[in-house]
C-alpha cells in the first residue's frame, strides 16, 4: 500500500508536473536568457531541498512500514486463534493486543505526517520565495526597457506554473524517497436470531433425534443426555460425525433436525456467545498465539500464580515450562507440551462442560493417563471425551461410553 500511494502515484504526478515546467520555463527564455537562467538557478535550488529530509523521511516510512506489518502479523496472529478467543469468551485479550499495535502504528504514522507536513512548508516557503524574486528580475528588466511591460504580467503565470509546478515534484519526490528501501522487501461468526442467556449449567445437556446433513451425507446421533458432573467418552469409527457433534456442542451448526437442549433451554434459542462461556473445547491441534507462554495460559483473565501453578501440576506442564512462562511462543514447543498449554489453558477458564477432542494424543501414555486421570476424577468438571485413544485405565472414570 505505501509504495503504490507513496510510490507510484507520486511518481505519476512528479512526470506530469515535469511536463508542465518544461514548457513554461521555454516560454520564459523567449522573453530573456535572464529570466530562464534565473528560473533554472531558483529551481535548483527548489529541487535540491528534498535531500535535506531524504534520511528522516526513509527512517518514518520504514517505521511505518515496519509498524504496519506487525500490526498485520499481530491480526493474523489473534485471528487465527480466534476459535480459542471466542470459546474462551475473552474479547479483552483479542483487542488490547490489536489496540497497543495499532495505536503504535497510528503514532508512527502521526510523525510520519508532520514530517512531510514540514518539507511541504518548507517547498511552498521557497517556492513563493522564487516567484516573487522572477517578478523583481522581470519587472527590472522592463524599466530598463529590455523586455516589454506587459510581459511581466505574462512571465507571472508562467513562474507561478514553473515553481508551483516545482513545489508539487519537490513533494512528491520527499514522499517517494522514503520508499525507496521498501522495494527491496519484495524480490465464522453466524447471525444471531433473538435469544436467551445462559450463565451455568445445572442439570443435564440432552440430544433428541438429532440428524444433519452436510452435502450428500446425512449423520444421525443417538439419543443420550449429559448431566453434570459425570464423565463420558465418545467414541466412533471415523466418519461418524465426532467432529460435526462437536460444532453442534459449541453451538457452530444450527442447521440439523431434532432437538438438543441445555436445562430445558432449546439450543436454537440459547445465546451462542454466552454458550462459550459454560463450554470449554480443547481440539486435538490446538493453537498458540505469538505471545508470552503466560498470556496463552491467562489470555487477559484474573488468574493467580498460586492457581496457575496448580493447574500446570495438574496437566504436567510445570517442569517444561519452569521459569519459561514469560518467554514468546514461537513454535518452540513440542506437539505434546503445546497440547499440555492448550488443556491447562481451558482449564484455567474453570467451565463447568469440558469438551475433549482427541486432546490428549499426541502425549505418551503414562503422560495422558495422568493428565487424564487429573481431569477425569474433577467433581465439578462434566466431561465429554471423544477420542480414538480409549485406555483401559481410564475406564473405570467414565459414567457412560457413548458409541456413533
Amino acid at each position: 500500500i505505501l509504495l503504490d500511494t507513496d510510490g507510484y502515484k507520486e511518481i505519476y504526478f512528479m512526470i506530469e508536473n515535469i511536463f508542465l515546467v518544461l514548457f513554461s520555463s521555454f516560454a520564459l527564455f523567449t522573453f530573456h536568457w535572464i529570466l530562464f537562467a534565473t528560473t533554472l538557478g531558483l529551481a535548483l535550488i527548489l529541487l535540491i531541498l528534498p535531500k535535506l529530509f531524504q534520511k528522516k523521511m526513509v527512517k518514518a516510512t520504514q517505521e511505518v512500514s515496519n509498524s504496519a506489518e506487525k500490526a498485520l502479523k499481530e491480526s493474523n496472529d489473534k485471528l487465527k486463534g480466534y476459535e480459542v478467543i471466542y470459546h474462551n469468551r475473552q474479547f479483552d485479550f483479542f483487542t488490547s493486543r490489536l489496540l497497543q499495535v495499532y495505536e503504535q502504528l497510528k503514532a508512527v504514522k502521526i510523525s510520519k505526517a508532520k514530517l512531510v507536513s514540514t518539507a511541504m512548508m518548507c517547498t511552498v516557503g521557497l517556492s513563493f520565495l522564487s516567484q516573487s524574486v522572477i517578478l523583481g528580475v522581470n519587472a527590472l528588466l522592463a524599466f530598463q526597457h529590455i523586455v516589454l511591460l506587459g510581459t511581466l504580467l505574462v512571465s507571472g503565470n508562467f513562474a507561478g506554473n514553473i515553481f508551483n509546478g516545482l513545489n508539487t515534484i519537490a513533494d512528491c519526490f520527499t514522499i517517494a524517497l522514503g520508499t525507496d528501501k521498501l522495494l527491496t522487501k519484495y524480490p465464522k461468526v453466524s447471525n444471531q436470531r433473538e435469544s436467551k442467556s445462559v450463565s451455568t449449567f445445572e442439570k443435564k445437556l440432552s440430544f433428541e433425534n438429532i440428524s444433519i446433513k452436510l452435502g450428500d451425507k446425512k449423520i444421525t446421533y443417538p439419543n443420550f443426555e449429559i448431566k453434570k458432573g459425570k464423565k463420558y467418552a465418545i467414541v466412533g469409527e471415523s466418519g461418524s460425525g465426532k467432529t460435526t457433534l462437536i460444532q453442534l456442542l459449541n453451538g457452530d451448526l444450527e442447521d440439523y433436525q431434532g432437538t438438543i437442549k441445555l436445562d430445558g433451554l432449546d439450543y436454537k434459542i440459547i445465546d451462542k456467545g454466552k454458550l462459550q462461556s459454560i463450554i470449554a473445547t480443547i481440539s486435538q491441534f490446538p493453537y498458540l498465539f505469538n505471545d508470552s507462554l503466560k498470556e496463552n495460559l491467562k489470555m487477559n483473565r484474573e488468574i493467580t500464580d498460586e492457581k496457575l501453578e496448580k493447574v500446570l501440576k495438574e496437566v504436567k506442564a510445570e517442569d517444561f515450562l519452569k521459569g519459561k512462562l514469560t518467554n514468546k511462543f514461537d513454535n518452540n514447543l513440542s506437539g505434546g507440551q503445546q497440547q499440555r498449554v492448550a488443556i491447562a489453558r481451558e482449564l484455567l477458564g474453570e467451565k463447568p462442560i469440558l469438551i475433549m477432542d482427541e486432546s490428549t494424543a499426541s502425549l505418551d501414555k503414562l503422560t495422558a493417563l495422568a493428565v487424564e486421570q487429573s481431569i477425569l476424577q474433577n467433581p465439578s468438571l462434566t466431561v465429554i471425551m471423544i477420542t480414538h485413544h480409549f485406555y483401559a485405565e481410564t475406564r473405570p472414570y467414565f459414567d457412560e461410553v457413548i458409541e456413533l
